[in-house]
């Protein structure tokens, strides 16, 4: 990750082919399956028990 980023042709051999594996990936954030998670992980990290409001600078 660190060396390529995310390139398909970089994905390891055990996973799905890179074609289904773009496609799959592909009609998902059409669909805005990756917004919503990103949306709920960010709620529930923001929420959880431990959470201490930051403050603003002045």
């Amino acid at each position: 990750m660190l060396r390529s980023g995310c390139q398909w042709r970089m994905l390891p051999r055990d996973l799905m082919p890179r074609d289904a594996a773009h496609r799959w990936f592909t009609t998902r954030r059409r669909a805005g399956t990756w917004d919503r998670v990103h949306d709920e992980l960010r709620r529930q990290v923001r929420s959880g028990p431990d959470v201490i409001p930051s403050r603003r600078p002045p």
